[in-house]
């Protein structure tokens, strides 16, 4: 076994036993002597399943944040309260006034989803901050994506994810989606966060840039919660077309697009709750 993927904060919880379910994501990497987390959830649930599961969390050497949503970032400060001698990597538009369009009584509202700490909070901190926009080494075999092209025609940023700016309010066109590229013996695992630009956007790019054609597995959120079913079957019909073993789809991947995947993939399907694991 070379990497451990544990799912420390997700929207759903088998058997508790203590565990919380939270609107979010976080994941756990251990191997090579590395402890790495990708998001953090929210806050309310992280450090809490953490240590249900045995995870010492104090001994995190590397974080990555996959985009500057609240329910990946808002963690990040109880963590910083037990350690901040991790390196924290993250793309420097996640720092964006980012928000969402909702209906309000009288028109449009705008609803603040960014994070809630500054850079200058978090090296205030003491906490090294290494600000990526391109493909970076994390750990042997372990790479980040770099900015994701938009390269097929059914893809597309939900028009209600917005920036705002000097009080306009812009598409937010979310170059800071970050995945990471885990490349095996079986094929690449590819580990999402949101998949704002499109899962099948970064799965092209995950075979291009590493050079690996095979995809053993993907596991995180796919953000098919609000998408037409077109696009979900489409998203199958290439999921199958790369012929992937094992699927975790979970937290904003969305109960239609779930269910659709296990009626037209069965087995490739697996569990992705609080405490789920995947060996690499």
């Amino acid at each position: 076994m070379a990497y451990k993927i544990t799912t420390l904060v997700e929207n759903s919880v088998a058997t508790s036993f203590g565990l919380l379910a939270e609107h979010g994501q976080s994941l756990l990497i251990e191997g090579h002597d590395r402890i790495i987390l990708f998001d953090t959830g929210q806050g309310n649930a992280l450090l809490n399943n953490a240590k249900k599961l045995g995870k010492d969390l104090s001994k995190v050497d590397t974080v990555i944040l996959s985009h500057g949503h609240y329910d990946h970032t808002l963690g990040l400060g109880p963590l910083m309260d037990i350690t901040t001698s991790f390196e924290l990597i993250v793309h420097p538009d996640a720092f964006q006034n980012k928000v969402a369009m909702v209906p309000g009584a009288d028109g449009p509202e705008f609803k603040p989803i960014g994070m809630q700490l500054s850079l200058e909070d978090i090296k205030k901190r003491g906490v090294k901050v290494n600000l990526v926009t391109q493909s970076y080494k994390v750990a042997p075999g372990l790479i980040t994506s770099g900015e994701i092209p938009m390269a097929n025609d059914f893809e597309q940023i939900e028009p209600i994810l917005m920036v705002g700016n000097n009080g306009d309010k812009d598409l937010d066109l979310l170059a800071d989606d970050l995945s990471l590229f885990l490349e095996t013996d079986k094929g690449l695992v590819v580990i999402l966060g949101c998949a704002h630009r499109g899962i099948i956007n970064i799965l092209d790019h995950a075979r291009k840039l590493t050079g690996m054609d095979s995809v053993h597995a993907i596991i995180g959120g796919l953000h098919l919660e609000r998408a037409p079913d077109d696009r979900i079957l489409k998203t199958i019909d290439k999921f199958k077309e790369y012929g992937i073993s094992k699927i975790g789809a979970s937290h904003c991947t969305g109960i239609r697009a779930i269910a659709a995947m296990y009626k037209l993939l069965g087995d490739a399907m697996m569990p992705n709750f609080v405490g789920a694991t995947l060996s690499v």
